[in-house]
């Protein structure tokens, strides 16, 4: 007769071999491509509307074609990328949540000094993944402030920050900054908001670029800006269809968005549940942030073909001597196929928490834990596993 541990292994592995040999159901397949194909197809004609309707903006520079560099075009620069990731979900211990934030910085160009970051830390938290989150933009942010402190000693040197992420923090209008409010939440949004306060301003003031890149969005701004509510897609499946390579569509200051925001969704209150979200922590973004209305919100396509004909979607705050058009151009010129430039790409890998570091942290803090309270016992019911299933694939060997 066989154990009960040799039981849980054979029905561990049991649904394992269930979970890798899933099938797609062919129908569901057919209905969602019959019921994709026909949205789209209703939308062609409205797309092809918008396409039009942006290149006739070309006088204006919002899709001037880059393929040739701009005389002034940027040719030596030095870039800092940053890049911060943690662990998602946090891991679950007996006396709260255990979250890891690994945060990575490499120069990338033609660079006097040498900046680089590799480093780890952890939190023990109470509340959900999204604190996490907000420790990890925090942890972001107090680095770049630092290193621009720092540049502007004369100690580092230079040109451009780019940042693997939003540039203008998601900040919920519940989060009622400035208001005093109990919780850590509050807190924490509000000093986010002031260390990227701090980071425009410092780097206005020392004419360093900063811009930051944004791959998961799926907002629909253009069609709020054309006013058009009949192009329900989002802004990267447009501009992925429309713009062909070396071309980019500069959609405004975040001040000008909300306004469009603002007259759109006056004339089109039935769109009010859809873009609300959206709308609501761009306005709370503008009134706390001064210099929102010198960062532009700009969709490109590289010189080079990305893979599934990506575009890229940027913030940039301008400063020093350098045009939009330059800018763009530079990170075009070191955007890779995955459709970012190519330090964030780096950064991106080099970031990433690995199986063991979650191990490595839990055994530490236990260790620790044991030594400061003088009680195993206790520091175990603090940070046990409270899903011991899972211990595998947080690198216990078993």
């Amino acid at each position: 007769m066989k154990s009960n541990e040799e039981i849980h292994e054979l029905i561990t592995d049991e649904l394992l071999s269930e979970e890798l040999n899933l099938r797609l159901i062919p129908n569901s397949i057919k209905e969602e491509a019959l019921r994709i194909a026909s949205k789209f197809n209703e939308l062609k004609e409205v797309i092809e509307r918008a396409n039009k309707a942006l290149r006739e903006r070309c006088s204006t520079a919002a899709i001037p074609y880059i393929g040739k560099l701009p005389k002034r075009y940027p040719k030596r620069m030095c870039a800092l990328a940053i890049d911060t990731s943690f662990t998602s979900p946090p891991m679950e211990l007996t006396g709260g949540r255990l979250g890891i934030i690994y945060r990575v910085a490499v120069q990338f160009g033609s660079c006097g000094s040498k900046v680089l970051d590799s480093s780890a830390m952890i939190k023990f938290i109470d509340e959900g993944e999204k604190i996490i989150a907000l420790y990890s933009k925090i942890a972001e942010r107090e680095y770049v402030y630092e290193i621009l402190t720092k540049a502007a000693g004369g100690e580092y040197s230079f040109d451009i920050i780019i940042i693997d992420g939003e540039l203008i923090p998601r900040v919920p209008p519940g989060a009622l900054i400035g208001k005093s409010r109990g919780g850590i939440t509050p807190k924490l949004y509000e000093k986010l908001i002031r260390l990227t306060n701090n980071i425009l301003e410092l780097a206005d003031k020392e004419g360093i670029l900063v811009t930051g890149i944004l791959k998961r969005v799926y907002g629909r701004d253009i069609q709020v800006l054309l006013g058009d509510p009949s192009l329900d897609i989002s802004d990267k499946a447009l501009s992925s269809y429309i713009l062909r390579n070396g071309e980019y569509i500069n959609l405004g200051t975040y001040v000008d968005i909300v306004n469009a925001y603002e007259d759109f969704l006056h004339k089109y209150k039935e769109y009010e549940d859809r873009l609300r979200q959206r709308f609501r922590w761009m306005k709370n973004a503008v009134r706390h942030l001064p210099l929102a209305s010198a960062i532009n919100v700009v969709i490109y396509k590289p010189l080079i073909k990305t893979y599934f004909s990506i575009p890229t979607k940027i913030e940039i705050q301008l400063s020093g001597e350098y045009m939009l058009d330059e800018i763009v151009a530079y990170l075009s010129s070191i955007t890779s196929v995955n459709g970012v430039p190519f330090p964030i790409d780096i950064v991106d890998r080099l970031s990433r928490v690995r199986r063991e570091i979650l191990f490595i942290a839990q055994q530490s803090l236990y260790s620790l834990l044991t030594r400061l309270l003088g009680d195993s016992k206790l520091a175990l019911s603090i940070i046990g596993l409270t899903n011991p299933e899972k211990m595998r694939s947080v690198g216990f060997k078993g």
